[in-house]
């Protein structure tokens, strides 16, 4: 199972995902999005861990959006993934922000394969502001 971490969205939304691949093909095994801050994403985790019985000990990797998006949404997730990965010894990977979810995940998973234990996702993608 992996874990799947995005705090990309502009609107403030944070996204927690679970997921396997099986033969090529993504399944989502459960998924939660809300409202809230960057720092209570560990209680996203929490609450999809305990939902579907199962632990961090089960994660063969972490893929985490690095943006564009709210900086420090970005690195509140990019430290808790870099974390659990290097607490684990794990692989992640750090994929751009889509619409898809799908599409992110399956960018992940192939960056997953090339990535060795103890690199760390430290790029992120900065949204420019426009100043009237």
């Amino acid at each position: 199972m992996y874990l799947f971490l995005d705090a990309a969205d502009n609107s403030g939304k944070i996204t927690v995902a679970l997921f396997v691949a099986q033969d090529k093909k993504i399944k989502i095994l459960k998924k939660i999005s809300s409202k809230i801050l960057a720092e209570d994403i560990l209680v996203l985790l929490d609450k999809i861990l305990k939902q579907t019985e199962l632990t961090a000990a089960d994660f063969k990797g972490v893929v985490v959006t690095v943006g564009p998006g709210p900086y420090t949404a970005l690195r509140v997730s990019l430290s808790i993934g870099n974390s659990l990965a290097y607490g684990l010894k794990i692989p992640i990977a750090g994929v751009g922000k889509e619409e898809n979810l799908e599409k992110m995940i399956s960018e992940g998973l192939r960056k997953l394969g090339r990535v060795k234990v103890g690199k760390y996702v430290t790029k992120i993608k900065m949204q420019k502001l426009k100043i009237n």
